[in-house]
């Protein structure tokens, strides 16, 4: 693992299986780990993990501000993995809407496994419990599920759903009536956002029309990135850039270079904090008419 200069992983909750154990050898080595994983724990126990993904206590408080501030949420239910990670950044999200409301009433709270299928049972509690809204921390087949069951227990009525991945911006979630008016985090849509953000959906169509096959296997859903697309590969040009920073291969000073670095990422301005977080919090889209709208934390 380590005949390289850097080590890089790529994906959301695979990141969150063997992100640690990767951690525990780079760290001792004192070489680069730049990752997508953002988990809370990654960058108090560990010295040269960065992350290009987005902040967990950012994203915690945009989420707490839609909820309190622009949804007027007085009971919450939560839904979410029930990972340890997970359940690390459910708390988070929890102590920013009690923050801005200690009046706030969580009237449920339910932790799952990536794998199920079916939610009708927690849907339908959370029909009973009836909450002005229901956050969420899930991965994008639970999302893609819930998006048609809710539909089979009778609709959400008045509640709010608000996920907290971008697992809930994908295609088959988009066109579900299920999903309608969902509030969901993004860091990325394509055509959107900073130059570099631009550029990576150009490209993208690029080697799409100039390779088909490349396109059939790596971009199946057509020539435009989809919203995962840059998140993951935002990890691989942090590395580069800290190599380019750095001057030199030297594994030592590479690592050292990520830390404190600036750069145009493909999710927008990026600054790695000296504790190797990510300045990025991203911002909320809802689906209205099958289209991601940006939408305004003041409005």
């Amino acid at each position: 693992m380590l005949d390289g200069v850097t080590v890089v992983t790529l994906g959301g909750a695979s990141s969150n299986v063997f992100g640690f154990a990767v951690a525990d050898v780079t760290d001792a080595e004192k070489v680069l780990y730049s990752t997508f994983l953002n988990a809370p724990e990654l960058f108090s126990d560990y010295h040269w993990v960065v992350c290009s993904f987005y902040d967990v206590k950012a994203r915690a408080k945009m989420t707490a501000e839609l909820l309190v501030n622009k949804l007027k949420a007085k009971t919450i239910s939560i839904l979410c993995l029930e990972t340890e990670t997970d359940r690390k950044v459910m708390a988070i999200i929890k102590e920013e809407i009690k923050a801005l409301d200690p009046e706030v009433d969580f009237v449920s709270e339910d932790y799952t496994s990536a794998g199920l299928n079916d939610f009708s049972s927690l849907l339908t509690k959370i029909r009973y419990k009836n909450p002005d809204a229901v956050v969420s921390l899930l991965v994008e087949s639970n999302y893609i599920n819930i998006s048609k069951q809710i539909l089979e227990v009778g609709g959400w009525g008045d509640i709010q759903f608000v996920g907290n991945s971008e697992a809930a911006n994908f295609k088959g979630i988009d066109q579900s009536p299920g999903a309608k008016g969902w509030y969901v985090p993004a860091v990325y849509l394509n055509g959107q956002g900073s130059p570099a953000q631009i550029e990576f959906g150009e490209m993208w169509a690029k080697k799409c029309a100039e390779d088909s096959a490349w396109c059939k296997r790596y971009s199946p859903t057509g020539p435009a990135p989809l919203p995962n697309y840059a998140p993951i590969y935002n990890p691989l040009l942090t590395a580069i850039k800290a190599v380019e920073k750095a001057g030199t291969d030297d594994r030592g000073k590479v690592a050292e270079a990520a830390l404190g670095l600036e750069y145009d990422s493909v999710l927008g301005p990026l600054k790695i904090g000296l504790d190797g977080k990510s300045s990025i919090s991203g911002y909320f889209i809802q689906w209205l008419d099958g289209k991601p709208v940006p939408i305004e934390l003041g409005k």
